[in-house]
């Protein structure tokens, strides 16, 4: 079985913003497998360099404002190795201090061992402004992509 990272990003602060963080809490109350671990990143891009090396799969959950409906679920698949695949999550909100494809170039350009595979999920936010708590729309997604990736993503003994 793969050795996969869940990470989630995202401040708690500023409602849908913090999506990814409150979708780790929310995984943590199901049963994984032991090949899969979770990880909350909060805001720092930079975490995630040592985490990329340590997988064959890392699953990012983040707001992504595409201009869609609250609540629309993007997935995506990166490959790290082509660019154009980058720019397609160039709209991901977190990660202040670097954010998602700065921190996977930094980590091509320092020799970090890239995982074969990295799945982007992104959640439109409704507000990004300073409050606790997510909209309802989102706290709807959240439920919907713990049903995905449980089902889809992770390889589960059966």
């Amino acid at each position: 079985m793969k050795r996969t990272a869940i990470i989630g990003i995202g401040n708690i602060l500023l409602g849908d913003e913090g999506v990814g963080v409150h979708l780790i809490e929310r995984l943590k109350k199901e049963f994984l497998p032991e090949n899969v671990e979770l990880y909350d990143c909060g805001v720092s891009g930079l975490k995630i360099l040592n985490i990329l090396e340590s997988f064959e799969r890392i699953i990012i959950i983040d707001a992504l404002k595409l201009g869609k409906k609250p609540g629309t679920i993007y997935i995506f698949s990166i490959d790290p190795d082509y660019g154009e695949d980058m720019n397609r999550i160039s709209g991901m909100t977190s990660l202040h201090d670097l954010d998602l494809t700065a921190t996977i170039q930094i980590a091509k350009l320092t020799g970090f061992k890239l995982p074969k595979e990295i799945v982007v999920l992104g959640i439109e936010p409704k507000t990004l402004e300073p409050k606790i708590g997510l909209s309802s729309e989102v706290e709807a997604a959240i439920e919907k992509v713990t049903n995905f990736i449980i089902e889809n993503l992770i390889e589960c003994e059966k």
